[in-house]
């Protein structure tokens, strides 16, 4: 994995749009990933469960899940 970077718009607390750029392959579209963010709260939590539901490594590789949340914010 290269680098990944996430633009985040966020209203209120709540994320309003993702989109993710970087150097990696993965198996999936990203716009299913960065949709699924839409409306999601602002929290480190939050931005954990939806990675997880969405299987973030058929889209990252080989990624840990602590990094990928820690840039979000």
């Amino acid at each position: 994995v290269g680098t990944i970077e996430f633009y985040l718009d966020v209203a209120n607390g709540i994320i309003t749009s993702l989109r993710i750029f970087g150097d990696f392959f993965g198996s999936k579209d990203l716009r299913e990933l960065e949709s699924g963010f839409s409306g999601v709260s602002h929290t480190k939590e939050s931005v954990r469960e939806v990675f997880e539901r969405r299987a973030y490594r058929s889209y990252f590789g080989d990624v840990d899940l602590d990094d990928l949340v820690n840039a979000m914010f």
